[in-house]
């Protein structure tokens, strides 16, 4: 009975071994249990990756099979799910999508490193297997990257309970629901309490901010007048300045009291090279020579350019602690740990009236603030947005700065 037992088993190898040459398995969407957890008090934004949409593995087992397999949207469904689950507020962006126009506390992204399977041909049993390595990487609003962690997640369908195609996405499947499963199996009733808690009580307080003016003359804007925000020294021009640049313009140009503001570029460019780094007036006693040259004057008036705002300042990190350690393994892996760190943003916004070609004065923001990231699996970022609370304050004293004549 046995070597007929084994005779039965090896020809049901082999003809599942045929029958699977050129497969093709297309995944349907999986759906997760809704987990027994308490979710996080905050707003995650999940930036999916475009191959999420429409993920096809492709592989040629043993020399001789060929093996197609479709996921889909799958990966895309899977992670939406969970983070629903995880957070309680969750907004999905596209791979084009500019995150600077959403809101949100933190920002996801997961991505594959590696899919892997094997068929009952390689191993000699009854099984179909899948390995998945996910990585999540997460950011601050400023898209600074405060976590980068893999995740790897297995799942394995026997043949004899399912068919060769059911037991591969089966396989699939249950890798997902693994991943998922690493990935809150520690976020239970007692530490979420414990999570929302520190959530309320650091995000609460977290940043300090002191504004500050100094007015030289007096100020005003007609309809049709304009302003520019440029940056005080060639230091600014890099890309985490040229963000902030762009933050200030997007405020005063935003709300009720909606300034006409002229893109920094766009001014650039429509007089170069007078406004170069190393052209541009360093002070406004070199404002009546500059209007001097041929067609500046002409220019700067066919924009209605009243105002020129000279941004001077940085954000840095000026203290941190803490340890953090992340981790992976055959079972999976995870973070642990806890990490904290001090930003502080100074600048000065320098304002220069072209009526007068004179200074007007100048607006100063002072912010400072603590993150934190605790992480029991998942890294769950705290971040103090010393940046975006600089931007938000200095652009509504400027506004008010030049609105109003009579701020002392």
């Amino acid at each position: 009975m046995i070597a007929s037992f084994r005779t039965v088993s090896f020809w049901a190898l082999a003809a599942l071994f045929l029958s699977a040459c050129g497969s093709s398995v297309k995944l349907a969407p999986p759906t997760i249990p809704e987990p027994l957890i308490e979710p996080i008090s905050m707003t995650v934004a999940v930036r999916m990756p475009e191959n999420f949409h429409a993920y096809v593995h492709e592989e040629e087992v043993l020399g001789r099979e060929e093996w197609t397999i479709d996921l889909g949207r799958s990966n895309a469904v899977f992670f939406e799910q969970l983070f629903g689950f995880m957070f309680t507020d969750m907004l999905i962006l596209g791979a084009d999508d500019d995150p600077a126009l959403a809101s949100f506390d933190a920002m996801i992204e997961p991505s594959i490193d590696a899919f892997e399977f094997s068929v009952p041909a390689q191993t000699r049993t009854d099984s179909f297997a899948v390995w998945i390595r996910y990585r999540i990487k997460v950011f601050d609003r400023q898209g600074e990257l405060v976590a980068d962690w893999p995740v790897s997640a297995y799942g394995k369908s026997l043949t004899t309970t399912m068919g060769g195609s059911d037991a591969l996405q089966r396989a699939a499947v249950l890798a997902m629901r693994d991943a998922a499963a690493l990935m809150i199996m520690k976020l239970d009733e007692e530490t979420m309490i414990s999570f929302a808690g520190l959530i309320v009580t650091l995000a609460s307080g977290c940043v300090t901010s002191r504004m500050e003016n100094s007015r030289e003359g007096l100020t005003g804007i007609a309809q049709g007048e304009s302003v520019v925000i440029m940056a005080k020294s060639y230091h600014l021009g890099n890309e985490t300045e040229a963000r902030y640049i762009e933050c200030i313009e997007d405020e005063l140009a935003g709300g009720s009291q909606a300034l006409r503001v002229i893109p920094h570029r766009d001014f650039v460019d429509s007089l170069f090279p007078w406004f170069e780094p190393r052209t541009a007036p360093a002070e406004t006693k070199g404002l009546p020579r500059l209007m001097e040259r041929p067609g500046v004057a002409e220019r700067i008036r066919e924009q209605g350019v009243r105002y020129i705002i000279w941004l001077d300042g940085d954000t840095e990190k000026v203290a941190g602690g803490g340890s953090l350690s992340c981790a992976a393994g055959p079972g999976g892996g995870g973070c642990f740990g806890f990490a904290w760190w001090q930003n502080a943003s100074d600048y000065d916004a320098f304002v220069w009236d072209l009526d007068g070609l004179e200074s007007a004065g100048t607006v100063s923001a002072d912010v400072s603030g603590t993150s934190f990231l605790p992480a029991l699996v998942v890294p769950i970022p705290l971040i103090a947005r010393t940046r975006a609370a600089a931007c938000r304050g200095l652009a509504d004293q400027l506004r008010a700065f030049i609105v109003s004549d009579d701020m002392t």
